[in-house]
């Protein structure tokens, strides 16, 4: 799966700005995203080894009003690579024939 690209940059121009606690989480983001889009919030900071309000603090730094929010774009990530839609498969079938 790869991480929306404008979340991956804004993740990247912020990340210097962010105390550590935050960096780690989003460098664990960055290298994660399936877990992003798959797991909670609960469980993703309990296997990153920081509490839960660090990774709504992080979406929240981001840009983002609440965790779900932040998690969306990892979820139609997943969901686009899973099923492609009418227009992704009618266009594979034309440039195959």
């Amino acid at each position: 799966m790869s991480l929306p690209s404008d979340l991956l940059l804004t993740l990247q121009e912020k990340l210097e700005q962010l105390p550590p606690e935050l960096q780690r989480a989003a460098h664990w983001v960055v290298a994660h995203p399936a877990e992003v889009g798959l797991w909670s919030m609960r469980r993703q900071a309990q296997t990153l080894g920081v509490a839960p309000a660090t990774m709504l603090r992080l979406a929240r730094a981001v840009g983002f009003s609440s965790y779900e929010d932040f998690r969306l774009p990892f979820q139609q990530a997943l969901a686009g690579q899973a099923t492609p839609g009418l227009r992704d498969r009618a266009a594979a079938l034309q440039a195959a024939a």
